[in-house]
């Protein structure tokens, strides 16, 4: 589901230069069709998009790092395989960070509605981290990078702060995504955990009672804008 509409908010998009897509050991002919739809995307119409798939599941620190080394534009934008983006977020997201100053990181923020949604004017709110998902300058990401990982899903937050102090981290609160595995609509979650794609994260027992939030990342995906 998120990657058809993102191709068409790339080809909608006046920032958009290039498509990067991470494949880290899709199954059941995922990668296949990522693929195809790849082809049908650049056929005949110059669809500029870079495709790696891993042998192993790496880690979305292993995207950030490899995007950042390869690519040559002056900001990324990461997006995960499981969320929905709300429409014009790429060129919105790159119109805030161009005239925002010292902006290391600006992340959409999370709904709990069907859809994704954003409104005007930008609602930004700093934070000491923020998520994984957002506008990044590049160079920023080369000076102070490459992220450390040691651990599979961890490693961001930690590099965030760990940033200089002038270097802001901002949720925009107008820019609403939707996180498909979460939302009871869309979910998925209890095919993940029984084929073992999913890991719980902040555990707790109530009693005999076990909560947890789950983790799902397959693929990630990455812009270039601003070439």
């Amino acid at each position: 589901m998120t990657l058809p509409l993102l191709i068409e908010q790339c080809r909608a998009s006046t920032a958009f230069s290039r498509l990067w897509v991470n494949d880290y050991l899709s199954e059941d002919g995922s990668s296949e069709w990522i693929k195809g739809l790849l082809d049908i995307a650049d056929q005949g119409t110059g669809f500029p998009v870079t495709y790696t798939r891993s042998s192993r599941f790496n880690s979305p620190n292993v995207s950030w790092n490899m995007v950042a080394k390869e690519s040559k534009a002056e900001y990324l934008i990461k997006v995960d395989n499981d969320i929905m983006m709300p429409e014009g977020f790429i060129d919105a997201l790159y119109d805030f960070i161009t005239t925002t100053g010292d902006v290391f990181i600006a992340s959409p923020y999370c709904t709990s509605k069907l859809f994704p949604s954003m409104t005007t004017p930008n609602e930004p709110m700093e934070d000491e981290h923020v998520g994984g998902l957002g506008i990044v300058p590049r160079k920023l990401l080369i000076q102070y990078g490459p992220i450390t990982i040691d651990r599979r899903y961890f490693g961001f937050t930690a590099f965030q702060e760990s940033l200089p102090i002038h270097l802001k981290k901002v949720w925009l609160k107008n820019m609403k995504f939707v996180e498909l595995d979460m939302h009871p609509a869309w979910s998925r979650e209890h095919e993940y955990m029984l084929r073992g794609w999913s890991r719980t994260l902040n555990e707790r027992v109530s009693g005999n009672k076990w909560s947890s939030s789950l983790f799902n990342k397959k693929a990630q995906v990455q812009l270039e804008v601003a070439q």
